[in-house]
């Protein structure tokens, strides 16, 4: 089988970038995936899926394979100067996201903080984090 070699692959792919943002769009103004994405085959492929990437270390393994070097100076070069803008355009949807867990935080009535750290702790942090995991959850499940 003949096939090119890594540097006429690179060359491709700095090509297609030019026109990668037009595609991309295209194709996901096209996409149809939720009704496929959330079937119960789905569900089962990706336990699979996630089941085999645990067993074989994938995780683990991949991140050996990047320094902390690397990892900042990619995070900073790539990540820093989008960031803003993109948790900007985001805020609305953050907003929606974590109300129903704010809501959860109003409605909780907590006994007084006494000067025992360990009966606050049990008293007042652990029933929050309980009502918090419930809510999550919920919405997880679809049960909100």
């Amino acid at each position: 089988m003949k096939v090119k070699d890594s540097s006429q692959v690179k060359k491709a792919f700095e090509d297609g970038s030019s026109k990668a943002s037009s595609n991309y769009e295209v194709g996901i103004k096209g996409a149809s995936w939720q009704a496929a994405a959330s079937s119960d085959s789905a569900e089962d492929a990706y336990r699979k899926g996630v089941e085999k990437a645990i067993s074989r270390k994938a995780r683990a393994n991949g991140v050996k394979k990047v320094s902390d070097a690397s990892w900042k100076e990619n995070s900073v070069k790539k990540g820093a100067a989008v960031i803003g803008s993109r948790m900007r355009e985001a805020s609305g949807k953050y907003a929606e996201g974590i109300a129903p867990y704010l809501d959860v935080l109003k409605s909780m009535e907590l006994p007084e903080r006494s000067d025992d750290v360990v009966a606050n702790v049990m008293n007042r942090v652990a029933p929050i984090a309980k009502a918090l995991a419930d809510k999550k959850e919920a919405i997880q499940s679809g049960t909100k």
